[in-house]
């Protein structure tokens, strides 16, 4: 090795000798070529150095040609010395010279005359000039100068003398005092060259002008303290920041966001987005001559015109949509597309990913199935359409997604989206067919439901009435199950149970009814598990044994919200048979019996009542309302007018647990006593069955009303049965309903513009919502129209305290707070303001617009908009620019509708 290392000193020495020796004796030295080597991608930097010595030594043109993909990490700055005549180039091959955040890569001395092509420089620390301090000639092509740190001038480079052209290249990443990629002190030119993302801590974060500085087709953005300080001559120049006196529009200048990509490629560079402000904004005849391809090695012109910056756009491909959804059996379209160079074919390569299987759709093109992952274009088309067809199986499935990702166009880059995905919906759950079994069948959905591991939700399309015939449905999922029944009719046909809810399950039935079913013990449900029915209807089904409509066993949990169990029958329990625990709120058991005992309710487990209604349900036997041989907690609720051989409407079997507070049971079953604990005895006087789910309004004079206690009422529970207020008159009412008197409104409304009513100008449509206090869901909402005298009657409301909101179609809004008493209220409003034209709930120059668009039209006439005819006299004129004058910038009250 000592050997080997002394031979290499030994002729460098030598070479070294041989130069001088000619420069002495005036023989003209050759014209050098140095290769430094490489190994494994690791540069030989000392040959480099070495290299550049005796270039600087030689007045001849030398060329230093840099390995391909080799990386030179730099022990020393590589410094050109001045020599008359001397041209030293260098050709990076795409090679990379680092400082190692040690050294300033290049110097060049005033006289020298260098040109670097296809180097990325990089990695520098200096005082000035960390990736190349220059003053001499220096001329920089299809480079980038990137990651360079100063204390001072030029992170990049920094032009303290002579001349420096850039072409072609990207300056990025570079930081300074003064001037982040390029310091100029000298003259500069700067062509078709992007500087990006370099900073500077006191001014010229991108360049700092202090010489002649030109820029032509040059991009400079994403600067950090300002893109540009001093003063240069731009043409078909973009600066973001319009730093530098660049003005856009004047001499093809634009400022704003370039819409660059981060950098990609050795030397690196930025593409441009699709929608760049710099594709074909720049000068053909400012390219410099001899420049034929951009920093990439692409065309430099394509599309006709040449782009601002060190890149051409090639033109986009794209995909869209981004995301879509389409439901098993269907269909959906994916469109590919191109923009820019139109006039070539193109083939575009996609990948397909996500979690759909080849098995589960078709990609067609033209109606014939894609035989590879290819989409072709024609000369002159620019789009081309692909049709993904879903098959429709029964076995269960999730939501599956297809995704494809544009990978490859040649002469192309990828647009703003290129991956568009499609996910499948699964029909599984979805009941279209009213039969019993089979596809689409509701059977079938219970079936996939029980398949999937996670929540599910069952829905109907299609059906009013479905049919369940032989076997029950048997409902055993591991997650949840909600169906979302909508109003629809699940009937049993009287041939079986319609669903038996296993041990392990958690189901949820919103707005169903279940009828017609029969069975040994629940003839509609039998529920092992937890089973919660809101807004639904159990009627009209039969047991042989316990639970004409409903039978929920020991290990049971059965919730009732807003539902009615009704005309069911059984030997015990005719409405309700149970086990378990069975908890009722605002729901009414009404018409069931029973051949034994509790025609209503029959209890063995654990029943709460919370303002439920237990009415008009018999027994043969015992308990012709309820049947209590378990534990029975029952608040602010009414059982009465049951009948039975024994106990009417309460019978207590055994010893058990009742605990019965603020109550009626009218003929005193079950132990209560009239006044104690605030229950009542006597008759509720109950209206006639009404509604659906059915429920019983009090009539006047009711004892049930406000009887209750607020405090018994659970959490949350805040309308009845009907969706009345649950507390009216500050004392919420026993059972399922809220009784209320005849509550009245008169609005007058308060006009703007109009003659003395009555007028026709008066009678206006307003929206109106009546809301709870502070914010909430509305009691009422509506468009409403007004008589010649703007008065507006509003019926049936509740007593109470609410808040008002009041908008014409071209008003401000107003928000009024109003307490209701029983009989008659009235309000006027304050005055609803005129000009808001596009019902937006300000006045704004936009009204103004279509105020301006329709001013001198009148109704009949193409101009003539209705919203802008202020006072209602069928004209839009002077005096609706006056109303609109004196709201102009108002906003309304109550932040618009809900």
């Amino acid at each position: 090795m000592i050997a080997s290392w002394f031979d290499t000193l030994h002729v460098r020495r030598w070479l070294t000798l041989v130069v001088i020796l000619f420069l002495l004796i005036g023989v003209p030295a050759q014209a050098a070529v140095f290769t430094p080597g490489c190994t494994a991608g690791v540069g030989d930097a000392a040959a480099l150095q070495s290299a550049v010595t005796l270039a600087s030594l030689n007045a001849q043109v030398d060329t230093i040609s840099l390995a391909a993909g080799c990386t030179y990490t730099l022990t020393a700055t590589l410094t050109v010395a001045a020599d008359a005549g001397n041209l030293l180039s260098v050709v990076g091959n795409g090679a990379i010279l680092s400082g190692d955040d040690t050294f300033r890569v290049f110097t060049v001395n005033s006289g020298a005359n260098v040109t670097i092509d296809g180097v990325t420089i990089r990695d520098g620390a200096a005082a000035d000039g960390a990736g190349i301090a220059s003053s001499g000639t220096l001329t920089v092509t299809d480079s980038s100068i990137r990651d360079n740190a100063v204390s001072g001038k030029g992170g990049g480079i920094y032009v303290s003398g002579g001349t420096l052209t850039l072409t072609n290249s990207t300056v990025a990443n570079n930081s300074a005092a003064s001037g982040g990629g390029v310091n100029n002190q000298a003259t500069a030119a700067l062509n078709n060259s992007t500087l990006s993302g370099n900073a500077a801590s006191t001014s010229g974060g991108g360049l700092s002008a202090q010489g002649t500085t030109t820029l032509h087709n040059t991009i400079i953005a994403n600067s950090s303290g300002g893109d540009c300080a001093g003063a240069v001559t731009a043409s078909h120049s973009l600066v973001e920041g319009g730093g530098c006196g660049v003005i856009n529009g004047v001499s093809g200048n634009k400022t704003g966001d370039p819409a660059l990509s981060a950098l990609t490629g050795s030397p690196a560079y930025h593409t441009l987005q699709m929608g760049s402000l710099a594709i074909d904004m720049g000068d053909n005849a400012l390219i410099p001559v001899g420049v034929t391809t951009d920093q990439a090695g692409s065309p430099r012109i394509v599309n006709g015109v040449v782009d601002m910056g060190a890149y051409e756009s090639r033109g986009f491909v794209g995909v869209s949509p981004a995301a879509q959804d389409v439901s098993e059996g269907g269909e959906a379209v994916i469109t590919f597309s191109r923009t820019g160079n139109n006039s070539i074919p193109l083939i575009v390569d996609f990948s397909r990913g996500g979690t759909a299987s080849y098995a589960d759709y078709t990609l067609l093109s033209d109606g014939s199935p894609l035989l590879s992952d290819q989409v072709t274009f024609a000369e002159g088309i620019t789009s081309v359409n692909v049709t993904m067809s879903v098959g429709d199986d029964i076995p269960a499935e999730a939501d599956e997604t297809v995704v494809l990702t544009v990978t490859a166009a040649s002469a192309f880059d990828l647009g703003t989206v290129s991956v568009s995905t499609t996910t499948i919906l699964q029909n599984d759950l979805v009941v279209t067919v009213p039969t019993s079994d089979g596809a689409g069948s509701l059977r079938q959905a219970v079936l996939n439901a029980n398949a999937f591991p996670t929540d599910d939700t069952i829905t109907f399309s299609g059906v009013a009435t479905v049919n369940v015939a032989g076997n029950h449905l048997n409902v055993a999922n591991n997650g949840s199950l909600t169906i979302e029944g909508e109003g629809i009719l699940i009937n049993g046909t009287d041939t079986t149970t319609i669903f038996q809810v296993a041990g392990s399950a958690v189901v949820i039935m919103n707005d169903v009814t279940l009828a017609d079913g029969i069975g040994g013990n629940g003839g509609a449900l039998f529920n092992s598990g937890t089973l919660t029915l809101n807004n639904s209807t159990v009627s009209g089904n039969s047991a042989l044994d316990g639970g004409g409509g409903i039978y929920n066993s020991a290990s049971g949990t059965l919730t009732l919200n807003n539902s009615t169990i009704g005309g069911n029958s059984a030997f015990v329990g005719g409405g309700i048979s149970n086990s378990g625990t069975v908890t009722l709120n605002n729901s009414t058991i009404s018409g069931n019996s029973a051949f034994v005992g509790g025609g209503g309710l029959s209890n063995y487990g654990t029943l709460v009542l919370n303002n439920s209604t237990v009415a008009d349900n018999s027994a043969t036997n015992f308990g012709g309302g309820v049947r209590a041989a378990g534990t029975q907690i029952i608040r602010n609720s009414i059982i009465a007018n049951n009948a039975s051989g024994t106990s009417d409407d309460c019978g207590q079997l055994g010893i058990v647990t009742i605990d019965v507070d603020n109550s009626l049971v009218e003929d005193g079953g079950c132990g209560v006593i009239n006044g104690v604990d605030g229950n009542k005895t006597g008759d509720p006087a109950l209206g006639a069955l009404t509604g659906s789910p059915a429920y019983y309004p009090l009539l006047p004079g009711s004892i049930a009303i406000n009887a209750g206690s607020n405090a018994l009422i659970p959490p949350g529970m805040t309308t009845d049965q009907v969706g009345r207020p649950r507390i009216l008159n500050t004392t919420v009412d026993m059972g399922s309903y809220e009784y209320a008197a005849a509550t009245l409104l008169t609005v007058q409304l308060t006009l703007q513009g109009r003659p003395p009513a009555p007028n026709a100008q008066w009678a206006s449509t307003v929206h109106v919502q009546i809301r709870p206090q502070g914010g909430g869901t509305p009691y009422l909402s509506g468009d409403f129209t007004a008589n010649t005298s703007g008065i507006i009657g509003f019926l049936d409301l509740y007593p109470g305290t609410y808040d008002l909101w009041i908008k014409g179609t071209h008003t401000l809004a107003r928000l009024h707070t109003i307490t209701l008493v029983e009989g008659g209220n009235i309000l006027t409003t304050s005055v609803l303001q005129e000009g808001d034209a596009n019902d937006s709930n300000s006045v704004t120059i936009a009204d103004f617009s279509i105020l301006a668009a329709a001013f001198g039209s009148s109704v009949g006439q193409a101009l003539y908009n209705p919203q802008a005819n202020f006072n209602g006299d069928a004209a839009v004129n002077i005096s609706d620019f006056s109303l609109l004058a004196a709201n102009f910038t108002k906003i309304g009250e109550g932040g618009g509708a809900p």
